[in-house]
């Protein structure tokens, strides 16, 4: 007896057993109170029999779809010395220009900021010199107001010695770098609008006040009034 007889026996006593089992239950708790228990005791093993195999087939088609795997194919492509070749230089030209083009940036960039720096200093020097500009203004300004007090006190001092002078008869004093007595001409008070003639006690004043006639009617005319001494 060779192998394959040997499995088909093994087979057949595997099945009949298993169609003997469903019948022998489902005749004695199935069908035990039917008329016709034999035939449906049958009946129904054939139809379990039938299931379970569809069953077992159901599953051994599952399996094999999910343990099935797709096929990746690599496609292997071979590269020439030549072409190697031009990609390489390619690749070197492409770094070049982009190493040049990263000088020029950075030659800009230089440039920008240089150009930048010159425009701030030149901000700065125009801001010190309006500074500076300011400054003397202020203090020329500070300057012409302090000349101007000095003078206007200046001159009320020699307003009020000539009026004392005049009116109430008192000496004059020292003010002044001339005395009208000395002159010997009409001198006039550009402050004090009052003319002295030669002869009379005369006072001191400045020079820069006095104005000169050649007559009284002269002096008159002008606004001016004579000396009382």
């Amino acid at each position: 007896m060779n192998t394959l007889q040997k499995i088909g026996k093994i087979v057949l006593w595997i099945l009949f057993w298993y169609y003997l089992i469903p019948y022998y239950l489902l005749k004695k708790y199935v069908f035990s109170k039917t008329k016709h228990q034999v035939l449906y005791a049958c009946l129904g093993s054939l139809v379990l029999v039938f299931a379970f195999f569809s069953w077992i087939g159901s599953g051994d088609d599952d399996s094999t779809t999910n343990t099935a795997k797709p096929k990746v194919h690599y496609v292997e492509k071979k590269v020439g010395q030549k072409e190697l070749a031009q990609a390489k230089a390619k690749q070197k030209v492409l770094a070049k220009e982009k190493k040049k083009e990263q000088a020029e940036y950075e030659k800009l960039e230089a440039a920008l900021s240089s150009a930048k720096a010159k425009v701030k200093k030149k901000k700065q020097a125009e801001k010190k010199a309006q500074e500076e500009a300011a400054k003397q203004r202020r203090s020329a300004e500070k300057e012409a107001r302090r000349q101007a007090k000095a003078q206007a006190k200046r001159n009320n001092e020699n307003q009020n010695s000539s009026h004392r002078h005049h009116v109430t008869g008192a000496p004059a004093g020292n003010h002044g770098d001339m005395n009208t007595a000395d002159s010997g001409k009409i001198v006039g008070n550009v402050n004090s609008k009052i003319y002295h003639v030669p002869g009379q006690a005369g006072y001191r004043m400045n020079s820069s006040n006095a104005v000169y006639f050649n007559s009284e009617a002269e002096a008159q005319a002008a606004g001016y009034r004579k000396a009382l001494r």
